[in-house]
């Protein structure tokens, strides 16, 4: 705790010069528990962090208080003198917004509490004050001021001649943030989104390219055509149906299947560095492919191949985008 300076108030007694001597010598002194520079130190209350949501917690019921010592002469107790300590804003003016405090209970009066010799004499007090709602969020600061008072000086001051003189600053700081945990989740959410946008908009297309087009039309048995756009993969034949998951389809792309039951499989993939125009291949080693083929269909070439029970097939791949390759 800071070294502790006191401040004066002075009795004014004028009928003699006894009196006066006794003036002098009465005293009430009020000494802070921050170290003062000048008459009109400062009394910092700190702040209060209001977080929303609130999740049940009233923020606004702390009270910020500083700790004041008081010490009345003997004759200022004998003659119960009081004095008025009122709260003004910069401007002099009384405060909205604010409830003040004493030893944790709010003043009589709105702005102000009258202190008594005989009530406060050596005595620790706790000043207080507590945002109310519709508080601006700032830095709230004014003076401590002397509104009344039957003491004819507070240390350098003469009552007498000085209207309201102010004694402290004061300052406190409200502040109003959102709440860590929602800061957080927002933060978990915003970055989850951002790597989501950046998957379906960059990465996805890299990593599971779709076809753009293509179809494939078979003449031999006529089994009609099967369109692979759109596909980010397409199974030819087999005989088990293939199983996709809802997930698998949202994030890598749809798995296409025709001719099931057929004694073949093929497996057709986009290739990659044709713009997802050609199509590779993959199939069993018991499918008899025609010779000279190179594990990727061209458009408008002719293919046939045997199956696994010597079944002859015969298929023309078409792909409008992409010109006939001679």
């Amino acid at each position: 705790m800071a070294q502790l300076i006191r401040q004066i108030f002075h009795f004014n007694f004028t009928q003699s010069k006894t009196n006066f001597v006794l003036m002098a010598l009465a005293c009430l002194c009020f000494c802070s528990c921050e170290t003062f520079s000048d008459k009109k130190a400062d009394l910092k209350f700190g702040e209060i962090k209001e977080l929303y949501p609130a999740f049940g917690t009233d923020y606004k019921a702390s009270i910020l208080e500083k700790k004041l010592q008081l010490d009345f002469n003997q004759y200022a107790v004998l003659e119960n003198s009081y004095v008025d300590l009122e709260f003004v804003n910069k401007d002099g003016q009384a405060i909205n917004g604010i409830k003040f405090f004493v030893d944790g209970q709010p003043f009589k009066y709105p702005n102000y509490v009258r202190l008594r010799a005989k009530d406060y004499d050596n005595k620790t007090i706790r000043l207080g004050l507590q945002f109310l709602e519709g508080v601006e969020e700032k830095n709230h600061k004014g003076f401590i001021r002397i509104k009344n008072s039957d003491l004819d000086r507070v240390d350098d001051t003469d009552l007498a001649s000085t209207t309201n003189p102010e004694i402290y600053r004061w300052t406190a700081r409200y502040t109003k943030r959102m709440h860590p945990v929602v800061v957080g989740l927002l933060i978990f959410l915003a970055t989850v989104l951002a790597c989501l946008l950046l998957w379906f908009i960059l990465f996805k297309r890299i990593f599971y390219p779709r076809f753009k087009g293509g179809e494939f039309e078979f003449l031999k048995p006529d089994l009609g055509s099967v369109r692979i756009k759109g596909y980010r993969k397409f199974i030819m034949g087999g005989e088990e149906k293939v199983k996709q998951g809802t997930l698998s389809k949202i994030f890598t792309g749809k798995i296409g299947q025709a001719l099931r039951g057929e004694a073949f499989q093929l497996e057709l993939n986009p290739h990659k560095k044709r713009g997802t125009i050609w199509t590779r291949y993959k199939v069993d080693s018991s499918v008899d492919f025609s010779a000279g083929n190179r594990g990727t269909f061209y458009n408008f070439e002719e293919y046939d191949f045997k199956d696994a029970n010597g079944k002859k097939h015969a298929f023309i791949y078409k792909n409008k985008d992409h010109k006939r390759r001679f």
